[in-house]
């Protein structure tokens, strides 16, 4: 009878232990965090003729894009730039269904966007800020390329490093030194060890 019961309290354990990242999976990751970011497009005004909005359909967040904006979406979605020919915009038209179907209003950049992502707790990093660059805009085409990444440290420094590849961030220079916490990890592991030994001396006897 006391068997059972410690391994009923390991196997409570066991699960307390993991029910907190199992929740909060869409929100953090144990021993990481979030940290502010966004994208800016400051050479907007060099295309009067346009104005220029961003996408991101899973949760519906789109935005006019301005010269001294910095525009942000949902951490684990997927975010589109667009141009439309300034004598056919309408701000009342800019919703999820005016990019969910095929407007021809609409150019579109195929630069794909994306969270920066998250750090450990202990990491210094505190914001990133991604500048896009507009290189050529014409009637059928947008391109749009990443330029440089201004990153900001809990300490109050700044950093800018530029991109040598579109599809790979710069690192930031500073990193964390201080081991991250390990125990939503090891506690899970080590109950389902304990609970493992005991029934296998269970089944010997």
């Amino acid at each position: 009878m006391k068997t059972h019961a410690f391994v009923l309290s390991v196997f409570i354990l066991l699960i307390f232990s993991i029910a907190p990242a199992i929740v909060h999976a869409d929100e953090i990751i144990p021993g990481m965090r979030h940290i502010g970011w966004c994208y800016e497009i400051p050479n907007v005004d060099d295309y009067p003729d346009y104005i220029f909005v961003f996408n991101e359909p899973r949760l519906w967040s789109e935005g006019v894009i301005n010269k001294d904006s910095c525009f942000t979406f949902y951490k684990n979605g997927l975010g589109s730039v667009y141009a439309i020919n300034k004598s056919e915009f309408n701000a009342s038209e800019i919703n999820h269904e005016f990019f969910s179907k095929n407007n021809p209003k609409l150019i579109k950049s195929r630069l794909e966007l994306y969270a920066y992502g998250m750090v450990k707790e202990n990491d210094p990093l505190k914001d990133a800020r991604i500048t896009l660059r507009i290189v050529s805009l014409t009637a059928e085409n947008l391109d749009i390329q990443k330029s440089k990444i201004t990153f900001t440290y809990v300490d109050g420094t700044s950093e800018e490093k530029g991109f040598i590849t579109q599809d790979v961030n710069p690192e930031p220079s500073k990193k964390s030194v201080a081991p991250t916490k390990f125990w939503y990890l090891i506690i899970p592991i080590l109950a389902a060890i304990i609970i493992a030994v005991i029934l296998l001396l269970r089944k010997r006897k």
